[in-house]
């Protein structure tokens, strides 16, 4: 392409110092050729100029200009003569670090790995975010053309776009090319599960012409009514992304999977203010009433999420499906949507205050962290299940106590175990984690404070329930269950948790227990039940089997519990009071268990 063509269509301004890198890139680069499509070479760097400008689309501006000239020439370390000296003589150090940083890492002359590549860009990102600025739009060229890539290397470029870059995107708030990336992969990684996808989207009709018209327009007499000046807008989003928010619901494959996936349909409601959109939010909940899931309703104009994106969100199903309605002003939907580039075209040059940390998996997968994210937040944001299940966690092989500071660069493995909640609850989190991981470590705390008050409602109930015959309601569960709503319950475990509270106490569940016609106690049931404890060893339930036989009776339930020392319950039929005082005394006298008990 020529300079003339580019200057009139491809770049809003061309300065003397942009055409002087043009012509350094287009002289190193001749006579190259892409070796997919066999085009000139230097019609990718282009492409990727032309990229940058759309993005920040800016009038003159030195810090743009940086960004641009570096595009023009980000690969001719790696493919031509140019030095990097070269380069900084003729234009600057800032150039001359964009270029450096988005280049293949290289040591004593010889080609790096992609880990080593990544690492290195991630470095200069630390230092100046323009350097994954640059990255990201070299890879979003490249993704355009990745047909041209042979089958067998267009997986891997996949993964490490979706794995890697995808995330860098999502770190600096550029959603829309986050999107873009991973929708430019998922076909490439996932070819079948894309194709059903995409099957199903093209036919659910909320993405219909038809239903967004209606829709939109009934947001926009609401807003009129309640004069509120609103832009009414929408949006459809990646096949990726709404097949990625079905699958963390657990949702299956197929059209009703996806029917209470709010993402398939944005509607955006764009307002002058903040008061406005608190205003407008009051109008969409009344004129919408039960149709609005509130259990999915956020608002982070209040308390900004940790990337820094504001809106107010109402999930909204109208029978068709769950659909999002997002209330901001101008000034959020430019930042939600583009992040650190939101911030070049008002002109900023200072983003020190937009460096993220990232951190690798033992994997070689990038997380990206907020810079005074602690390693409680990276287990978080490898897995949020994950971090509620951390017991130890290890940075560049060393462990490390989880409320350290997380290291730019850094490879973390987070060591889990198999109890939820166990290391949760010394709240060493509560001042050195981010809002969202300290959201998920309070449901966590939460969580297992019911557990064990379930727990303690359980070694309750054996005193409660030993002269019925049985220990556990679990033993009992068929006959239970048509009395729960009595005890204000709606299953075993809200019963376990009333009694470990106090709020269900021995009279009140004998009142229930024994309501005539309804009468759970020994003789209706029939049941005995023997409870053993000690250390395990072979043979304990076989032995036990053979005297509970020999005195007439059947085992119809046995749980065990622990490992190497064992609780053995066994639920019984056929015992009388006097077989129950032979099996105690014969259990007893064997001397094989620390504890026995018979009821």
């Amino acid at each position: 392409m020529a300079r003339q063509e580019i200057e009139r269509s491809e770049l809003p301004f061309w300065t003397p110092r942009i055409q002087r890198a043009f012509e350094a890139g287009q002289k190193a680069h001749e006579g190259q050729t892409r070796k997919t499509s066999g085009e000139p070479y230097f019609n990718h760097c282009v492409a990727v100029a032309g990229i940058i400008e759309s993005w920040v689309f800016v009038r003159e501006s030195r810090f743009v200009e940086d960004l641009v000239c570096a595009a023009f020439l980000h690969d001719t370390l790696e493919d031509t003569d140019l030095t990097l000296d070269q380069i900084r003589e003729e234009f600057g150090d800032e150039v001359a670090f964009l270029v450096d940083g988005v280049s293949k890492f290289k040591s004593e002359g010889i080609e790096g790995s992609d880990h080593e590549t990544i690492k290195k860009v991630l470095e200069g990102y630390f230092i100046d975010p323009r350097v994954v600025v640059l990255k990201l739009a070299d890879r979003t060229h490249n993704m355009k053309t990745l047909g041209d890539m042979p089958l067998e290397r267009r997986g891997p470029k996949a993964w490490e776009t979706e794995e890697v870059y995808a995330r860098m995107a999502e770190a600096l708030g550029m959603w829309e090319v986050m999107r873009e990336l991973k929708d430019g992969a998922f076909p490439i990684r996932f070819p079948e599960r894309y194709r059903m996808v995409k099957e199903i989207m093209d036919r659910d009709p909320r993405r219909s012409e038809g239903y967004i018209a209606a829709l939109c327009n009934d947001v926009r007499i609401i807003s009129e009514e309640g004069r509120v000046e609103a832009e009414i807008g929408w949006r459809l989003s990646g096949l990726r992304q709404v097949d990625q928010k079905r699958r963390k619901m657990r949702r299956p494959m197929g059209e009703g999977g996806y029917e209470g996936v709010s993402e398939v349909l944005s509607i955006g409601v764009k307002v002058k203010s903040v008061e406005d959109c608190y205003r407008c939010l009051g109008l969409l909940r009344a004129y919408f009433g039960g149709n609005i899931d509130q259990s999915r309703s956020a608002d982070t104009i209040a308390v900004p999420a940790d990337n820094g994106y504001q809106a107010l969100k109402e999930v909204v199903d109208l029978g068709f499906g769950a659909v999002e309605v997002v209330i901001m002003t101008a000034e959020m939907e430019e930042f939600n949507n583009w992040g650190v580039v939101s911030l070049i075209r008002k002109g900023v040059e200072d983003l020190s205050g937009y460096r993220m940390r990232f951190v690798f998996t033992p994997d070689g997968e990038v997380r990206v962290l907020p810079m005074m994210a602690s390693l409680w937040d990276v287990a978080a944001a490898i897995n949020p299940k994950l971090v509620t299940m951390m017991v130890a966690v290890k940075v560049d092989g060393e462990y490390e106590i989880p409320s350290t500071q997380v290291r730019h660069g850094s490879t973390v493995e987070v060591v889990a175990g198999k109890i939820r909640g166990s290391f949760v609850c010394d709240r060493s989190w509560e001042t050195a984690c981010l809002r969202s991981t300290e959201r998920i470590l309070r449901q966590a705390l939460e969580e297992t404070a019911y557990r064990r008050t379930v727990e303690w409602g359980a070694m309750k109930s054996r005193g409660m329930l030993a002269h019925r015959g049985v220990l556990s309601f679990n033993d009992i569960r068929e006959e239970i269950t048509p009395l729960l709503s009595f005890l204000g319950c709606r299953n075993v475990d809200e019963l376990l948790f009333a009694i470990g509270g106090g709020e269900i106490d021995q009279e009140r569940l004998d009142s229930v227990l024994d309501r005539p016609g309804h009468e759970i106690n020994k003789a209706t049931l029939g049941l005995s039940t023997l409870l053993v404890c000690g250390k395990d060893e072979p043979g304990v339930l076989h032995r036990l089997t053979g005297l509970i036989q020999q005195l007439g009776g059947n085992i119809v339930r046995a749980v065990n519990f622990g490992d190497h020392e064992y609780e053995l319950r066994l639920v019984i039929r056929g015992l009388d009071a006097v077989r129950e005082v032979e099996l105690k005394r014969a259990v007893s006298e064997s001397g094989r268990y620390r504890e026995v008990r018979v009821v």
